[in-house]
């Protein structure tokens, strides 16, 4: 269906999004109005626009986030317009499908090099065909990882932990056992500790660490009511920690760190633990991993951190992946073959300068 025979309009307001979100239990927090808030204080643009029905109300929206700038001496101008983790909503009305000819022409208009999308998965739909027929090309280069997991929160926590593995059962009894202890950060000593551990790990495993402030804006935005910052304490030594956050009923595994020592304690098994029992005591029936390693890639990178997730025998989950529409193909090359591996490269000098402190 074209967009111009539907009701689409953008959304200002947070009551509008959050009656739509609201209906979409299982939307990922990154459709939510605080993470796209979150991302407006770094630098993105943010647009929100929903299909409506003829009472007013929306069936489905996408959150998209924009950025664009001059390059080339101001000759040209560059970016790209972002959809993670959308469109959400009733995907099964067919005047939902009126979103993608709508958020490409807007993307279009804002002058950006590409859109990129990366659906999540759907027990209902699948987006990868609608996708490709609307002239989209899949892409090597993802943001979000493919794949995840999920644990069922809806029976209760004896069986929960009886459908682990026993070697991860064994790892969480062993720690509560030796004296693991967690808390609910809740000042800026504990979120201080939380990045010091977080800067740490990068170092170690080689991963992109984000800016100080934004931890701690992403952790302001959730905390008390829909995040919490859990840190695993071994005698008084901070020695693990997480952030988890609540949107409709899913909880995501959002941040995880530790450090190299007291590590035979078990703090990060246990730290997952108290994570889930959150959860569930939060209402959430899904619990999400946010990341594991493909399957069928033993040379996928996510492989250690998926060995440790793996434990908790998760619900293997796939996404269908990254979709990107071109709109300059010169934008298009630059931002993807010369700029991200400079910010690549950047990031890494940054992560050895901030483990050295």
């Amino acid at each position: 269906m074209n967009y111009k025979e539907t009701d689409i309009r953008l959304v200002k307001d947070k009551e509008t999004w959050d009656c739509l979100t609201d209906k979409s239990d299982v939307a990922s927090f990154m459709q939510g109005w605080n993470w796209g808030e979150v991302k407006r204080q770094f630098g993105w643009t943010i647009a929100r626009f929903c299909v409506f029905d003829d009472n007013n109300s929306p069936i489905a929206g996408i959150q998209m986030m924009l950025r664009v700038r001059a390059a080339f001496f101001g000759r040209l101008n560059v970016g790209l317009a972002y959809i993670p983790r959308g469109p959400i909503g009733d995907l099964t009305d067919s005047r939902s499908m009126a979103l993608l000819d709508y958020a490409r022409l807007y993307a279009k208009s804002k002058g950006v090099s590409f859109l990129r999308v990366e659906p999540a998965y759907n027990v209902n739909f699948d987006y990868s065909d609608l996708l490709i027929t609307n002239g989209y090309k899949p892409s090597p280069n993802f943001v979000q990882i493919r794949h995840t997991g999920h644990i069922d929160l809806v029976p209760n926590l004896d069986k929960i932990m009886s459908d682990f593995k026993s070697k991860t059962r064994y790892n969480i009894r062993l720690g509560i056992r030796k004296g693991v202890a967690v808390r609910i950060a809740s000042n800026s000593t504990d979120f201080q500790s939380f990045y010091e551990n977080t800067v740490e790990t990068g170092f170690r495993d080689g991963f992109a660490v984000h800016s100080k402030d934004y931890y701690h804006s992403v952790w302001q935005s959730y905390h008390p009511n829909a995040g919490a910052l859990l840190i695993a304490s071994y005698g008084n030594v901070d020695v693990a920690s997480l952030l988890v956050i609540k949107f409709g009923e899913v909880a995501t595994y959002l941040y995880g760190a530790s450090r190299a020592i007291h590590r035979n304690m078990m703090p990060s098994h246990v730290l997952q633990w108290e994570a889930i029992k959150w959860a569930q005591e939060m209402g959430c029936r899904i619990y999400d991993f946010w990341g594991m390693d493909d399957p069928e890639d033993d040379s996928d990178p996510m492989r250690g951190v998926g060995r440790f997730k793996h434990g908790f025998n998760p619900t293997l989950i796939e996404h269908p992946g990254t979709y990107d529409f071109v709109v300059n193909k010169y934008g298009y090359f630059f931002i993807n073959k010369l700029l991200i591996p400079l910010r690549s490269f950047k990031d890494s000098l940054h992560l050895r300068r901030d483990a050295g402190k």
